[in-house]
């Protein structure tokens, strides 16, 4: 649906410029924002491939542009206008990314043991709440 992937392109593209709000020149960001809109509508399309429902595009809206303005923001750190990363950023990095997918994975293990991972198909379908026993 065309409406659809307009609003979400463009707030992949609000997401890719605000991690480089203090940093772009004005064209430059809307470069960056252009970007974000194709990262994320590619995102959006790859991501049903891998199985995994994601019915609001979050992860495309907010993961894959979001990462795509780390990218761009440490690209721009390289041309003085942005202060260096301090040297231990990949490690804080690393260490970030290792506690969130432990604490989801952990998290969706529960969801899923205790039922409530996932709408029963005929709510998916119809009206929420309207699962049979």
């Amino acid at each position: 649906d065309a409406a659809a992937a307009l609003g979400g392109g463009s707030l992949g593209g609000l997401v890719s410029v605000s991690a480089v709000r203090l940093s772009a020149m004005p064209g430059e960001a809307a470069i960056i924002g252009a970007i974000g809109g194709v990262v994320y509508e590619v995102a959006s399309r790859l991501l049903p491939l891998t199985g995994i429902d994601d019915a609001t595009d979050a992860f495309a809206a907010h993961g894959a542009c979001g990462l795509w303005a780390v990218v761009i923001l440490l690209v721009l750190s390289g041309s003085g206008r942005v202060p260096p990363p301090p040297a231990d950023v990949g490690v804080a990095a690393a260490v970030t990314i290792f506690a969130s997918v432990c604490v989801s994975a952990a998290a969706f293990y529960a969801f899923r043991r205790i039922g409530i991972l996932r709408l029963c198909e005929d709510a998916e379908v119809q009206e929420p709440g309207e699962c049979s026993p």
